[in-house]
């Protein structure tokens, strides 16, 4: 890779989508590690995992922004389904509140006996 070891082999494309083309380029480019939204489907391509994005932190319903409830309800429903949830946070959204209700989750999950937080990296094994 170009930017060294300190970067890992994960690439999160713009808009959590991207075509054949682009991840045939990935794996190239000595990327390992796919993520982008579930919704896209799956790419299969030999030497690249997708750990798939099921859950948006800032989803819409009916163009206005669920309320932490309502985000509680959903990821609650993405958990009871999947093995394995991909939360997808936006960067530029992500204002003092935001940062706050995101520790809150975080705190919540790594204390919850049922529940593991982990990197991209050490779950990249698990992607299909």
């Amino acid at each position: 890779m170009l930017l060294g070891p300190s970067v890992r082999p994960i690439f999160t494309p713009p808009w959590n989508r991207c075509t054949l083309s682009t991840a045939e380029c990935l794996v190239e480019l000595g990327f390992r590690v796919l993520s982008r939204d579930s919704s896209a489907g799956e790419l299969v391509l030999p030497g690249l995992a997708e750990l798939p994005i099921t859950f948006d932190w800032f989803a819409k319903r009916k163009g206005e922004l669920l309320s932490r409830a309502q985000r509680g309800d959903l990821l609650a429903q993405r958990i009871a389904s999947t093995r394995t949830v991909g939360i997808m946070l936006h960067h530029a959204l992500m204002d003092a509140d935001e940062l706050v209700a995101w520790r809150d989750l975080l705190c919540l999950l790594c204390n919850h006996r049922h529940a593991r937080v982990s990197r991209m990296s050490a779950v990249a094994h698990l992607a299909t």
